[in-house]
C-alpha cells in the first residue's frame, strides 16, 4: 500500500505540471503571421503583465510575424509601424495598428474583452495550493489506513 501511495503522489505531482507543456513545448513552426499578430494583440489586451512586459511580449510576436514565411493576411507596413510603437511602449496605439494589420475583418472580430480572474495568483501560489490539496488527500489515506 505504501508503494501505491508513493506512486500516486508522484503521478499527481507530475500531472499538475501538464499545463506547462500545453503549448507543445514552444514549437512555433506551424504558426502563421496572422496567428502571431493575434497573439501580440492578446498580450496587449492582457492585464496579467505590466505595461513594459506587455510591450516586450507583443514585440516578440510581431518580430516573429515579420520573419514568418506565411505572411498572407497581414499588412507588413502596419506590422512594422506597430513594432516601432511597441519599442516606444505606446501600447494603445500599437494595439490599434495591429488590429488594422489584420486584413481579414473576421480576424479582427475574434477578440473578446478579457475576463477578470477571481484569484490572481502566481504560478508559485497555484503550485502551493496543488501541493496542499495533494497533502490533504494523502493524509486522509494514511489516517484511513491506520484506523483499519
Amino acid at each position: 500500500m505504501r508503494y501505491f501511495l508513493i506512486l500516486t503522489a508522484l503521478f499527481l505531482t507530475i500531472a499538475s505540471f501538464s499545463p506547462v507543456f500545453a503549448d507543445g513545448g514552444g514549437e512555433e513552426a506551424d504558426m502563421d503571421a496572422v496567428l502571431l499578430t493575434k497573439q501580440a494583440i492578446a498580450f496587449l489586451l492582457s492585464e496579467q503583465y505590466s505595461e513594459t512586459d506587455r510591450a516586450m511580449y507583443a514585440m516578440e510576436k510581431v518580430k516573429d510575424a515579420l520573419e514568418d514565411d506565411e505572411q498572407e493576411g497581414v499588412n507588413l507596413d502596419a506590422l512594422k509601424k506597430a513594432l516601432t510603437l511597441l519599442q516606444e511602449e505606446n501600447n494603445e496605439e500599437a494595439k490599434k495598428i495591429l488590429y488594422e494589420a489584420l486584413i481579414n475583418p473576421s480576424d479582427r472580430n475574434s477578440f473578446v474583452e478579457p475576463v477578470e480572474k477571481k484569484f490572481k495568483g502566481t504560478s508559485q501560489e497555484y503550485s502551493f495550493l496543488a501541493a496542499a490539496g495533494i497533502s490533504i488527500l494523502l493524509g486522509g489515506f494514511i489516517l484511513r489506513r491506520k484506523n483499519e
